[in-house]
């Protein structure tokens, strides 16, 4: 598999080498490992296409607060920020996504610990239609190139860690949340959750392995015996523990955007500073690479 690692000491490729910003932190990663968009720091935006780190975003071009997500999209690099807020990058600067500021039910977004909320991650299905997770603050869809934004039905108080719109699958999100998993078939007109065969409920990162979905979960948000399970898109048996080639449990979260598949090839970053491969939808691992730093983001091709 080809992979694109963020850690906490810069970029890494798929064998453990070094692809430049040693020292600095990789918040995040979107695209692809050919032509990726990173957060550096939670403060610069930067691109990495042609195996070279090409700084789009200057920290005195940014403001507060910190940068957590990215997407490209046909209108330009959508970035997330802590308080919940939306950036787009034009040239050199992050204007802000006034719908999203403007969006309906901000006022009840919140945080257990009573901080700001965050927008956590996006995503953007096959027809253009944007997504984005506030924690918490549930999933909001944009159906207009993110001029507007509204809420889908998940319940904000199911505590969204993550949302994907996996190619190839119409109307199809998959939603990583605090009670397990939640499926939707319709873009967010409604939504069923799933914590069946899960020995916790805390999810933290998901991913479609073809028709497998992956998704990580712990007892609660330190990561306590955390865990991967697979179970069929189609959902007609309970989620299954991943087991081969695995540790009995990690002693710290899976977490959002450190869990990634590309058909029957999935990967997974664990707390141990290690990457895990797997070939066959999760249903056996192997390590892949030790010893690393943090990873915050992974992307694969």
């Amino acid at each position: 598999m080809r992979l694109l690692i963020g850690t906490r000491e810069g970029l890494r490729d798929g064998e453990g080498a070094s692809l430049g910003l040693g020292g600095r932190s990789i918040r995040a990663l979107a695209g692809r490992p050919d032509h990726a968009w990173m957060v550096v720091d939670g403060r610069e935006v930067w691109r990495f296409k042609g195996g070279r780190a090409i700084l789009a975003a200057a920290a005195g071009a940014l403001s507060n607060p910190a940068l957590t997500c990215a997407l490209p999209s046909p209108t330009g690099v959508l970035i997330g920020t802590d308080g919940a807020y939306l950036r787009r990058l034009d040239g050199a600067t992050l204007d802000s996504v006034a719908g999203f500021d403007e969006a309906d039910g901000r006022e009840h977004w919140f945080t257990p610990w009573g901080g700001p909320p965050a927008t956590r991650s996006l995503a953007i299905d096959e027809q253009g239609v944007l997504y984005a997770n506030v924690h918490v603050g549930g999933v909001l869809r944009s159906d207009d190139d993110g001029e507007t934004w509204q809420a889908t039905a998940l319940d904000i108080r199911e505590d969204a860690h993550q949302v994907i719109a996996p190619a190839g699958h119409d109307g199809l999100l998959l939603a990583a949340t605090a009670r397990g998993l939640a499926v939707s078939r319709d873009r967010g007109d409604s939504w069923e959750m799933d914590a069946r065969g899960l020995h916790a409920t805390y999810a933290r990162a998901v991913a479609l392995s073809e028709s497998t979905i992956l998704l990580s979960v712990a007892r609660g948000p330190g990561g306590q015996d955390a865990a991967l399970y697979r179970r069929s898109l189609d959902g007609g048996e309970p989620f299954e523990r991943c087991r081969d080639g695995l540790p009995d449990h990690f002693d710290g979260n899976i977490d959002t955007h450190t869990l990634v598949a590309d058909g029957t090839e999935a990967a997974f970053a664990g707390p141990d500073g290690a990457i895990y491969g797997s070939e066959d939808s999760g249903r056996t691992w192997g390590r892949t690479l030790t010893g690393l730093p943090a990873v915050y983001a992974l992307l694969i091709a």
